[in-house]
């Protein structure tokens, strides 16, 4: 099964498609009554709820604030919105329970934590600390492939940037607002710019 989890997350470079793999393989593996994530990505928190069992509001705003409270201690500004996103059964509020028992960890990515994962039941002592062990082992899968994907992208980028730096021809690059990403040297040269122009 880890196997099969490695394979799914090893070319995704997307942080929430892989926190999305992890939730969906959690069924396989523990007992619970909801699982969540919370993530920081483009300036937003997402927060992902996958209900197994109906609770209603009360549980998934206590899940949200322990979610909140834990990345606080790892992130400093957090970003002042929350997309939400639920799935799974459908939330009923006159459900009035809250967990009982829970578990959460975070993944840290170049020694960042961008993510919390947690799980949580409404039955009283249900995790062990094999299930902690066991999270730990899923959550370690997910921060490896990430890591090996992003390390990859990185030297492959210094690759393009050493080939188009030495071409001889006139190279720059700019984004869709026409800021200058990249000039090469013979560019720079065709340009009449100096070569410590930046860029």
């Amino acid at each position: 099964k880890l196997k099969k989890i490695q394979e799914k997350i090893a070319y995704t470079k997307d942080l929430e498609k892989v926190i999305d793999i992890l939730i969906s393989a959690l069924r396989n593996f523990f007992d619970y009554s909801v699982a969540s994530s919370m993530i920081v990505k483009n300036n937003v928190l997402i927060f992902k709820a996958y209900l197994r069992e109906q609770v209603g509001n009360d549980y998934i705003g206590s899940v949200e604030k322990s979610l909140l409270s834990s990345l606080s201690e790892f992130t400093q500004n957090l970003p002042g919105k929350i997309d939400k996103k639920f799935s799974g059964v459908a939330l009923d509020n006159t459900v009035k329970l809250t967990y009982s028992s829970s578990l959460h960890l975070p993944l840290i990515v170049k020694n960042k934590v961008v993510a919390l994962l947690h799980l949580s039941s409404t039955k009283e002592n249900l995790y062990k600390d094999s299930d902690m062990e066991n999270l730990r082992q899923l959550i370690e899968i997910a921060v490896f492939s990430l890591n090996h994907f992003s390390q990859a992208l990185d030297v492959e980028s210094d690759m393009s940037i050493s080939l188009l730096q030495n071409i001889d021809d006139g190279i720059f690059m700019t984004d869709n607002k026409n800021n200058l990403l990249f000039i090469n040297d013979f560019a720079k040269k065709i340009l009449s710019l100096p070569q410590d122009h930046v860029g």
